[in-house]
């Protein structure tokens, strides 16, 4: 038989933790989409409204981010120049829309007439 999911007890707390902050390790930008509707959820759902999921959210924004801010200022001398320097690998960071991108997708051809 399985627990319900408690958003209070350690094992979530410490999994919110650690997988906000991996994300943010791996990639800063990614650990600040993750944490945000996480931390918006703190707020609008009541089973989550107590500090504690919410400390463990930005905990692990934190302690991900720290690294990343740390080497952003010892490599490239603060953390606006290493997101220019990112903007400019990536090709431009912000939200676009890449629907135009987007190829259609044949889900059947059309049989020819046999005669």
């Amino acid at each position: 038989m399985s627990q319900a999911f408690n958003p209070l007890d350690a094992t979530s707390l410490l999994t919110a933790f650690g997988a906000v902050g991996a994300a943010t390790l791996f990639r800063f930008s990614d650990g600040v989409w993750l944490a945000a509707p996480l931390l918006a959820a703190c707020g609008a759902v009541p089973a989550w409204r107590r500090r504690a999921p919410a400390l463990a959210i930005a905990g692990g924004l934190a302690a991900g981010g720290a690294q990343w801010i740390a080497e952003a200022y010892a490599r490239w001398g603060g953390i606006g120049a290493r997101l220019h320097a990112s903007s400019a690998t990536e090709g431009g960071m912000g939200l676009h829309w890449a629907g135009h991108d987007a190829k259609p997708v044949v889900i059947s051809r059309p049989r020819a007439a046999t005669t």
